[in-house]
């Protein structure tokens, strides 16, 4: 099952690192129990050069679209399948679903699913087959792109988070997703469940991504690198670049304090969790990136060593050597940044698609 924690750890994974850097500061503002050591850091690093010193290139982050067909390409789809993918994502609406039913001229009303069946002519696919295919698309990052409606992409994300039928999750998106902006209590009298499980449950739902598109409104982001590729003789060694990022501790004298107030004790046990979480999910973030980024860099080594072209690979046989899902890689390596004798490399741009078949 998903936790608030795990949930933290892939809020802070698809972040760029400008932008996490933005988010660690308003942590820092809002929760008196985070103790920055940003100019510590900077200190200690010691003269930076002139190149650290300057503002980051902005650039437009991907669109909704385009980070859907880089995934889709990137995939081992057969060219056919990819072809499918790329139809249903040319027809996502703003929010990121799809819903192909539609009254025609003459009245009459063709279905979703015969929308479909039409889409999969055109890609040259057999219906069974297309249907398959939409669920891979369903599971592309964000999960439940190309869903029909919200109900329909919660139920996709909270399946592949682990619930089931029967769960108070999928019972609340099921027949009562209406009701999650209301008082818990009444969600708990209908559900016949405590209030502290469904006040839980409901979290949970509201945290869920719905719509899709909700996080690729138009922007620019800031290209700082993540981590650095550092060669020593004929090793590379890939490192985390903790330069840009403040360090994070808790203030115990704050903590002290806050517990010693009657007022104020209450307050700090919330604000004590949410540190810890924030730091943890960070130091997993980062593991995580280096991780990925040493696999991406040895299958690469050529192009690091010599200069020679890049190797075919693609987002699952990276997600089966890390043991992660597709999506996570996805997240991973967009907006992610390696510093490398050969210059600033996007993670992304280390894949390569295999030939179509």
């Amino acid at each position: 099952m998903i936790t608030r924690q795990i949930r933290l750890a892939l809020h802070t994974l698809r972040l760029s690192r400008s932008e996490l850097v933005d988010e660690v500061r308003r942590a820092v503002h809002e929760n008196p129990l985070l103790a920055s050591f940003e100019e510590h850091t900077d200190e200690m690093a010691g003269a930076a050069s002139d190149a650290d010193r300057t503002e980051p290139v902005l650039v437009r982050a991907p669109t909704l679209r385009n980070y859907l067909s880089w995934q889709a390409s990137m995939s081992d789809l057969s060219a056919d399948e990819q072809r499918f993918a790329e139809l249903v994502i040319a027809r996502l609406n703003d929010q990121g679903y799809v819903d192909l039913a539609e009254r025609r001229s003459d009245g009459s009303t063709r279905t979703h699913a015969q929308g479909l069946e039409l889409l999969a002519k055109e890609a040259g696919l057999a219906p069974d087959d297309a249907a398959a295919i939409l669920k891979t698309v369903h599971c592309l990052d964000p999960l439940g792109v190309a869903a029909q409606d919200r109900r329909q992409c919660l139920l996709i994300q909270a399946s592949a988070y682990g619930f089931e039928d029967g769960d108070p999750e999928i019972e609340i998106i099921k027949h009562h997703l209406d009701a999650v902006d209301t008082h818990d209590a009444t969600l708990a009298r209908k559900l016949g469940l405590p209030l502290d499980r469904v006040t839980e449950a409901v979290e949970l739902v509201r945290d869920l991504e719905a719509p899709p598109s909700r996080r690729f409104s138009p922007r620019t982001i800031g290209i700082v690198a993540d981590v650095n590729l550092i060669q020593h003789g004929h090793d590379l060694a890939v490192v985390d670049n903790d330069r840009v990022l403040p360090r994070l501790a808790i203030d115990e004298g704050v903590l002290y304090r806050m517990l010693q107030d009657p007022t104020t004790k209450e307050l700090a046990g919330a604000a004590l969790r949410q540190a810890r979480g924030l730091i943890r999910a960070i130091d997993q973030r980062n593991k995580t990136i280096v991780g990925v980024a040493e696999y991406l860099v040895e299958r690469q080594l050529a192009f690091f060593m010599r200069g020679a072209e890049l190797e075919p690979l693609i987002v699952p046989e990276v997600a089966e050597a890390v043991g992660m899902t597709d999506s996570i890689i996805a997240r991973v390596v967009t907006n992610k940044y390696l510093s490398s004798p050969n210059g600033l490399i996007e993670l992304k741009a280390l894949f390569v698609a295999a030939p179509a078949e």
